[in-house]
């Protein structure tokens, strides 16, 4: 089986066993003063219509978040651990928040809802934080330590979830832009039809790419509702397999989505006659 490291997680993988000495951190929420601002999706052109690009659609991963085995006894030494391993997290937690912000296919709306997700897990982590920093004993720190990856599983849980549905909502949204473009297509269809073009095989390019885009579409809304409805305890159980199945079918989708430009150009046949169409004003003497 592949492994495969993710760089957010690869200072958690590395630590060994042993303890870890880090100081106390203050754990800052991300910011919603971020630009949230939709940025124009970059198009190329096929026949007569700009077709938008479809976004970019990197695999997502489950990775192993196992709980680590606290060896230390000495109370200072647990919380210092626990302070890193919550550092950690929260920095992973902040890149995603970038990358999202930074998305050309999501919403002003869509991009503070994650922002707002991202900082409650990022505010439950501050509380733990506070709850570690204060235990009175090694017996009851080292539990609350150990519920950063039972409560939590950032890495395993978390962040695969807010990957995949970000990349489901940049394919509704884009699905949106591709029904756009169709009634654009079929206007230039009828123009065409109407100089009497025969447009049989534009018109089922088109009518094929409807279908399409309407069946793909359909597949989203119960893809974002499996990976939604994971939890840290579906780790070691159902979250690798939802997680490496929602992944496989969202990058489907995207790849149904980049075949529609071929679908709804003009054809070859016909860009010939787009100088015969051209309006002329005739002089009659």
């Amino acid at each position: 089986m592949k492994k495969v490291t993710l760089s957010t997680i690869a200072l958690s993988i590395l630590i060994s066993s042993g303890c870890v000495f880090a100081e106390e951190v203050t754990i800052q929420p991300v910011s919603l003063a971020v630009p949230l601002t939709a940025s124009v999706v970059p198009s190329n052109m096929n026949g007569d219509v700009v077709v938008p690009v479809v976004p970019e659609i990197s695999s997502v991963y489950s990775v192993t978040e196992k709980a680590e085995v606290i060896k230390v006894t000495s109370l200072e030494k647990m919380k210092a651990r626990g302070s890193q391993l919550i550092k950690e997290r929260v920095s992973a937690l902040n890149g995603n928040a970038v990358q999202i912000a930074k998305s050309k296919g999501l919403t002003p709306e869509q991009k503070t809802m994650f922002a707002t997700k991202i900082n409650t897990k990022v505010s439950e982590l501050n509380a733990l934080g506070v709850k570690i920093s204060t235990s009175p004993d090694a017996s009851s720190t080292k539990v609350l330590v150990g519920s950063i990856f039972s409560d939590f599983r950032i890495y395993a849980i978390v962040i695969p979830q807010i990957r995949l549905e970000k990349r489901i909502y940049e394919l509704q949204n884009h699905s949106t832009k591709l029904n756009e473009t169709f009634v654009k297509v079929q206007t230039n269809i009828d123009t065409y039809k109407a100089k009497g073009k025969d447009v049989t095989v534009w018109q089922k390019g088109l009518d094929d790419a409807k279908v399409l885009v309407a069946s793909e579409t359909q597949k989203l809304p119960l893809l974002l509702a499996q990976i939604t409805a994971l939890k840290p305890s579906d780790y070691g159980t159902t979250s690798k397999a939802t997680i490496e199945s929602v992944n496989k079918s969202v990058k489907a989708v995207a790849v149904d989505f980049q075949s529609i430009h071929k679908k709804v150009k003009r054809p070859e046949f016909m860009r010939a006659l787009k100088k015969s169409m051209t309006s002329t004003t005739t002089v009659i003497n």
